[in-house]
């Protein structure tokens, strides 16, 4: 955080934490900027994020929070197939498959990510069965008489 914090600035934090509080509950941004006051907006949210590190990692947590509670949620809808008509399965497989597209992609948004380094040479063998001439000759091509109706023969282009 930069400078000495000013009372607005205060103000703005509490708000925001207050948000993060309803967003690890499974709250969207929007509702729990609402649920905090009414004139608080995801604008000002984002602000107050931007401007301190222990509002960014306490957001960072409720996400991941968030994530848990969807899980719960994906659980408790796939149990409650049996004995749906044909469109009420395919209603409920577009609900399950969007709340795994966005528990994945938070996840890979709020995890912390591994960095793989390499360093070195990594020796590659490739074995094949085919058997290849090492050297064709360019003379060997241009005096291959090849008729329209033999097949070619790949040990000859090999």
């Amino acid at each position: 955080m930069s400078g000495k914090p000013t009372p607005s600035r205060m103000r703005l934090e509490a708000a925001a934490m207050a948000a993060i509080k309803k967003l690890s509950e499974g709250v969207s941004i929007d509702d729990a900027c609402r649920a905090v006051h009414p004139g608080f907006g995801a604008v000002q949210f984002r602000r107050a994020l931007r401007k301190n590190d222990d509002l960014r990692e306490a957001y960072r947590l409720a996400r991941i929070d968030y994530v848990a509670h969807e899980v719960d949620s994906l659980l408790r809808l796939a149990d409650s197939g049996p004995g749906m008509t044909r469109d009420e399965l395919a209603a409920l497989k577009i609900r399950i498959d969007t709340r795994k597209w966005l528990a994945e992609k938070l996840l890979d948004e709020f995890q912390p990510k591994l960095k793989t380094e390499h360093s070195g040479a990594v020796p590659l063998i490739v074995e094949t069965n085919v058997p290849r001439k090492l050297s064709v000759d360019s003379e060997e091509i241009k005096d291959a008489e090849v008729r329209p109706s033999d097949p070619p023969n790949l040990h000859d282009v090999l």
